[in-house]
């Protein structure tokens, strides 16, 4: 299993506001889920298109 370390971070209100809104809504337990299943899409993204 991998090693979880803590973090603090600062977020604007509406960015705060919506990972509020995914654990209220129950898509995620936690903050630290909602953060933790937005990195794989950012890498997703942040990959060269292979052709």
């Amino acid at each position: 299993m991998a090693t979880i370390e803590k973090r603090t971070i600062s977020l604007p209100s509406d960015q705060a506001a919506s990972i509020d809104a995914k654990v209220s809504a129950g898509d995620c337990a936690s903050a630290s889920e909602v953060v933790r299943e937005g990195i794989p899409a950012l890498k997703e993204r942040d990959e060269p298109v292979e052709r």
